[in-house]
C-alpha cells in the first residue's frame, strides 16, 4: 500500500456519518455531506497530509479512494450497507475503534490531529485521542439538547451522554451558526471562547449565477472558473415595460423527508393553487433520486388525485438531484426559496440562496434564525402554521418583484456572512491553534446590518437600465445654463423613491431628481391585477412635468427628457415650532385649493357622482374616473383618493379578502365605525372637485420657512379630503405625542369648515387609519393599539 505523500502535518477527519461522495439530497445524504466534500477540496492543497475515515455506504465502494497525493477516503464496512441506521453506529463503537487503528497503521499513518464531525464521529476521535495523546477538535453539526428543544424525534439513547464528553475533551468546538453556538453555551454549558462559528463553504456558482437579473452573461472561465464578471449586451435592449422576463416559481431545495416540512410546503402552496389557479408560480422540488421522490409523494398525505393534478399542469415540478450548477441555474427563476425544518443547525441552501439574491421563507432555525428578518430578506414562520406559510408566500403572488426587492438586500447580507465566516481559514486556525495547546482563537466579526427602509427600486430587465453618473449630471447642468460647477455628488436618502443628486456653484445650489421604476407595494393588499406591480420613472416623470402647470408647484430650473431628469434650486427646511409647522401646511394646502381652483373638473365630477348613486362597483366607478380624468390630464399617475365613498367600497373589499383569521383579528377596529362613516360619506355631495395635491406629508415637506412642495407626482381631481386627512396623520405620528381627544379637537379645528365639513373630515381620518390596519394586517405586521384609539377618538367628532 502506497504511502501518503509527507507533508507537514498529518490530519486524520472522522465523519462516519457522511461520505464526501455521496451526492447530497438524495436519500439520507444530505448538508454533512457537502461539508465533508467541501472540507477536503478546500484542504488538500495545504499543509496537511490528510485521511478522511468514513462508513462504506455501497459494497462496491472502493476501500481507499485517493483524493490527491496528499488526500484519501477511507472507508469502513460497519453494519448493514445502504439503508442503515446511522444511530446503531455507538453499539458498533468498539468494532470502529478496532478497524480504524488497523486501517492507519496499514497506511503508515500517525495523525498529529484529529478532525471528527457528529457524535459517533467525536467518540472515536475522543477514544483515539486519549490513546495517541494528541488533541482533537470536533464538528458538532447539530446537538442532542437542541434537537430535543425543538421537538425533534428519535434522538439516539447514550447520544447526549456522549456529546457530554466529546465536548468537554475536545481542544475546540467548530458550528456552523450563531444560534448553534448559543445552543451548546445554554444546553452544554460551554465556554465561547472554545466555539468558532466557521460557516460552511459557498459555491462560487451561487455567488456568480450564470446570469444575473438583467439577463447579462457571466464570462466564460478557462477550466471551468466561475468569473465574477457580468457581460452587457453589444447593443441595448429596445425594452417595453413588460413581465415576460420575470415570470418565476417557488424553489424547495434538500432531502426530500418529512423532517424537512415539505408536506406543509406543498400544503401551503396547494392553497394558493386552489385561490389563484393559472396566477399561481409553480412550486419546484429540487433534491431525491425518483426513488425519493416515489417515497415522498406517499408520505405527504395529500391525495393522489390533487399531486398529479399540480403534476400535469407542470406546476408542482420535481427536478431530482442536481449539482450546485444546475441548482444556480434554477434559482435565476425563484421568487423565494422555500424551507421549512423542524430542527435546523445550519442549513447552507437559505445562505446559498441569499449569495444568489434569493429571499428565503424558513422556520426560525440554523442559519435564518441568525439571518433572516421578515420584510428585509424574507420571512421566519414557525414550523407546522401552514397558514401563515401561505399567506408569506401569497405576498410573492400579489407582488412578484418583491423578490427583486428583498432579494437584493439578502445578497447584501451574505456578503458580510461569507466574510465572517471564512471557511477555510477558520478550520485551519483551529487546527494550528489546538496543536499549540492555545485556549482561545481571536477572530474579527462584522456586524448584519439591515436596511431600516425598503429600497423600492428595481434592479432587474427591463427596468433601471439607464445608469447615470457624474458626466451626465455635469451635461444636463450644462444644458440648464448652470455654470461654475465646482462638485457633483450623488446623495443617498434612506426613503427616497429617486436618485438625488446635489450640484454645487460659486454661488448656489441645486438638487437634481431622477425617478425610478420602482415597486408598487400597493399591490400587497389590493386584489390581484388591480393595481399596476410597477410605477415606471416615464409616468412618474410625466407626472412632475404636468404639475408645473399648477400654481405652489415649486418651479424648476432645468430638466432632461431622455434621463427623465429635473433640475430645482436647493431648499432647506428651517426648524420651526410643531404648531408653527402643521399651521403652515394646512395654509399650504388652502392656497393650492385656493390657487388651482378650475370649473374645468366640474364634467369629472359629474360623471362620478353619478357612477357613485347608481351603485356601481368601485372598480367600474375607478374606470370612469380614470378615462374622464386623464383626457383632461394626459400624465395623470395616481387614480385613488378622489371621493370619500369610492375608498371607503375599496377598503372594505380589501378587508373582505383578507383570510378569515386576519380578518377576525381586526374586525372590533374596522366593523363597529364602517356603516356610520359610509353614512356620512355622502354629505362630499354637497362640495366641488378640486384639485388634490397627494402629497402632503410630513416627511415630504419643506419649511424654508413656508412649505416648499418638491413630491407632485399624485395630483388628481377629487373632492377635498385627502391632503387634510393625510397632514393630520403624519403630523401625529411626528408629534409622537398620546393620541387624545384634545389633540384631535385642536386639529380640526384648524381646518375651516366652509372648505370640508368636520364629518367629512373625520371620515377622511378614519379611512386613513383604515389603510395603516387593513395594510398592516395584509402584511401580519403588528397594529398599534392606537389606531383603534383614533377611531374611537374621530367617531365623536361625528354628528
Amino acid at each position: 500500500m502506497a504511502e501518503i505523500q509527507k507533508k507537514s502535518k498529518n490530519l486524520l477527519i472522522i465523519s462516519l456519518h457522511a461520505d464526501p461522495a455521496m451526492p447530497p439530497g438524495v436519500s439520507e445524504w444530505g448538508g454533512t455531506h457537502t461539508y465533508m466534500r467541501e472540507l477536503l477540496t478546500e484542504l488538500y492543497e495545504e499543509k496537511y497530509n490528510i485521511i478522511l475515515l468514513t462508513r462504506k455506504v455501497y459494497e462496491k465502494q472502493d476501500n481507499i479512494e485517493n483524493v490527491s497525493s496528499s488526500c484519501k477516503i477511507v472507508r469502513l464496512t460497519l453494519g448493514e450497507f445502504e439503508n442503515f441506521d446511522k444511530r446503531k453506529l455507538f453499539e458498533l463503537h468498539d468494532l470502529t475503534l478496532q478497524k480504524s487503528v488497523l486501517a492507519l497503521k496499514k497506511l503508515n499513518f500517525k495523525p498529529d490531529i484529529i478532525h471528527s464531525v457528529y457524535w459517533n464521529s467525536g467518540h472515536l476521535a475522543w477514544k483515539l485521542s486519549e490513546i495517541w495523546g494528541i488533541p482533537y477538535v470536533h464538528s458538532v453539526i447539530s446537538n442532542g439538547r437542541g434537537r430535543n428543544a425543538h421537538g425533534a424525534k428519535g434522538t439516539a439513547p447514550k447520544r447526549i451522554e456522549t456529546e457530554e464528553k466529546v465536548f468537554k475533551n475536545a481542544s475546540f468546538i467548530l458550528c456552523v451558526a450563531e444560534s448553534e453556538k448559543n445552543e451548546l453555551c445554554q444546553f452544554y454549558g460551554i465556554q465561547p471562547e472554545k466555539i468558532v462559528v466557521a460557516g460552511q463553504y459557498v459555491h462560487p456558482a451561487f455567488i456568480y449565477a450564470s446570469h444575473n437579473s438583467y439577463g447579462f452573461p457571466r464570462k466564460s472561465g478557462i477550466h471551468y472558473k466561475i468569473e465574477p464578471v457580468y457581460l452587457p449586451p453589444l447593443k441595448p435592449a429596445k425594452s417595453k415595460i413588460s413581465d415576460w422576463w420575470n415570470s418565476k416559481v417557488f424553489v424547495y431545495t434538500g432531502r426530500l423527508s418529512l423532517e424537512k416540512g415539505l408536506s406543509y410546503i406543498i400544503q401551503a402552496w396547494y392553497l394558493l393553487y386552489r385561490k389563484y389557479g393559472e396566477l399561481c408560480p409553480a412550486l419546484w422540488i429540487i433534491g431525491g433520486n425518483t426513488y425519493d421522490i416515489e417515497n415522498i409523494r406517499s408520505l405527504l398525505g395529500i391525495s393522489e388525485d390533487i399531486l398529479c393534478e399540480t403534476e400535469n399542469a407542470g406546476k408542482l415540478v420535481w427536478w431530482g438531484y442536481l449539482d450546485e450548477n444546475g441548482i444556480s441555474t434554477l434559482y435565476t427563476r425563484a421568487l423565494a426559496l422555500i424551507t421549512h425544518s423542524l430542527y435546523e443547525p445550519g442549513g447552507r441552501v437559505a445562505v446559498e440562496a441569499m449569495c444568489e439574491g434569493i429571499p428565503v421563507l424558513a422556520t426560525p432555525n440554523g442559519f435564518a434564525l441568525d439571518y433572516v428578518q421578515d420584510w428585509k430578506n424574507g420571512f421566519l414562520i414557525p414550523y407546522g402554521d401552514i397558514k401563515t406559510l401561505a399567506v408569506r408566500m401569497e405576498h410573492f403572488i400579489k407582488q412578484p418583484y418583491l423578490s427583486d426587492i428583498m432579494g437584493k438586500q439578502a445578497k447584501k447580507i451574505s456578503h458580510v456572512i461569507l466574510r465572517n465566516w471564512d471557511f477555510t481559514g477558520s478550520h485551519l486556525a483551529v487546527y494550528h491553534a489546538a496543536l499549540l495547546h492555545q485556549k482561545d482563537i481571536f477572530k474579527k466579526r462584522y456586524s448584519c446590518t439591515f436596511e431600516e427602509h425598503m429600497q423600492r427600486k428595481l434592479c432587474l430587465y427591463p427596468y433601471n437600465q439607464m445608469l447615470i453618473d457624474k458626466t451626465d449630471i455635469l451635461q444636463i447642468a450644462e444644458e440648464s445654463q448652470i455654470d461654475h460647477v465646482l462638485s457633483i455628488d450623488k446623495l443617498e436618502f434612506p426613503n427616497s423613491s429617486s436618485e438625488i443628486w446635489e450640484i454645487r456653484t460659486r454661488t448656489s445650489e441645486y438638487y437634481v431628481k431622477i425617478p425610478y421604476d420602482r415597486i408598487n407595494l400597493f399591490a400587497l393588499w389590493s386584489r390581484p391585477k388591480e393595481q399596476p406591480l410597477v410605477i415606471p420613472a416615464s409616468k412618474r416623470y410625466a407626472a412632475e412635468i404636468g404639475a408645473l402647470g399648477f400654481s405652489e408647484i415649486t418651479p424648476i430650473i432645468g430638466k432632461k427628457d431622455s434621463l427623465y431628469a429635473l433640475i430645482r434650486e436647493k431648499y432647506t427646511s428651517v426648524k420651526l415650532p410643531p404648531d408653527q409647522m402643521i399651521d403652515k401646511a394646512i395654509a399650504s394646502i388652502l392656497e393650492f385649493y385656493k390657487k388651482n381652483n378650475t370649473t374645468s373638473l366640474y364634467s369629472i365630477e359629474t360623471y362620478v357622482k353619478s357612477a357613485i348613486d347608481e351603485q356601481n362597483t368601485y372598480t367600474v366607478i375607478d374606470q370612469q374616473y380614470e378615462q374622464l380624468s386623464t383626457k383632461q390630464f394626459g400624465w395623470q399617475n395616481y387614480f385613488r383618493d378622489y371621493s370619500l365613498r369610492t375608498e371607503l367600497l375599496r377598503w372594505k373589499a380589501y378587508y373582505q379578502a383578507l383570510a378569515e383569521d386576519i380578518r377576525k383579528s381586526i374586525a372590533p377596529i374596522f366593523e363597529p365605525s364602517y356603516s356610520t362613516i359610509l353614512g356620512i360619506a355622502s354629505e362630499e355631495n354637497g362640495l366641488h372637485f378640486v384639485m388634490n395635491h397627494g402629497g402632503y406629508d410630513m416627511k415630504n415637506l419643506v419649511f424654508n420657512p413656508d412649505v416648499v412642495l418638491l413630491d407632485n407626482e399624485k395630483l388628481h381631481p377629487g373632492w377635498p379630503g385627502i391632503d387634510f386627512a393625510d397632514i393630520l396623520i403624519t403630523y401625529v405620528r411626528f408629534l409622537e405625542a398620546t393620541e387624545t381627544f384634545e389633540l384631535w379637537d385642536s386639529l380640526l379645528q384648524k381646518i375651516p369648515s366652509d372648505i370640508i365639513s368636520t364629518n367629512l373630515l373625520a371620515g377622511w381620518v378614519i379611512l386613513g387609519t383604515y389603510k395603516e390596519v387593513i395594510s398592516a394586517a395584509a402584511c401580519l405586521k403588528p397594529i398599534s393599539e392606537s389606531l383603534h384609539e383614533r377611531i374611537k377618538i374621530m367617531l365623536h367628532f361625528i354628528k
